[in-house]
């Protein structure tokens, strides 16, 4: 399936989590490794003589620069060749509503405009004026922030954070 993008991917905003996939190549001396790897459910790749390198949660660069530090710490001339070639999928709960879904499925290129769509798209026209567009609570790390979705659409440059697992 086709990723459908408005903007590539910045390595230093990218949040890798399980599920991510990459195509690492590398070749080094007498061997030579070039394949999808998917993050784990725990975090991590495995690269064969390399071993697991747990990348969950890093930004993307800080992602590619440790697999091309581990690879060259074990082949100090290796070539290496690293990209993101898949982008997960998880669910973020939804709270408020005794109607409507209790989770959507986004991704982390997915903000809090995306899965207010998604919320709205699956609601009965007769109880969407009961919906604040301007007083969306997100839950993060036991931080609780107010987003203003008028103010987003209107200026286009008010807050409108990206969304992570485990947001609420």
């Amino acid at each position: 399936k086709n990723l459908i993008l408005d903007k590539t991917i910045k390595d230093n905003l990218y949040v890798v989590g399980p599920g991510d996939g990459f195509f690492v190549s590398f070749s080094a001396d007498d061997f030579s490794f070039s394949n999808y790897l998917v993050v784990s459910p725990l975090g991590d790749i495995m690269i064969p003589t390399i071993g697991l390198i747990n990348l969950d949660k890093l930004l993307l660069k800080d992602a590619y620069d440790l697999i091309a530090s581990k690879c060259k710490t074990k082949y100090s001339g290796a070539s290496i060749d690293i990209t993101l070639t898949n982008v997960r999928k998880f669910y973020v709960r939804v709270h408020g509503l005794n109607y409507g879904p209790s989770k959507v499925l986004v991704s982390p290129l997915n903000d809090v405009l995306d899965a207010f769509e998604i919320i709205v798209n699956n609601i009965d026209n007769k109880k969407l004026k009961n919906i604040s567009i301007r007083n969306i609570n997100v839950k993060r790390n036991n931080e609780t922030f107010t987003v203003d979705l008028v103010k987003y659409k209107i200026y286009g440059d008010s807050y409108n954070p990206t969304l992570l697992e485990e947001d609420v």
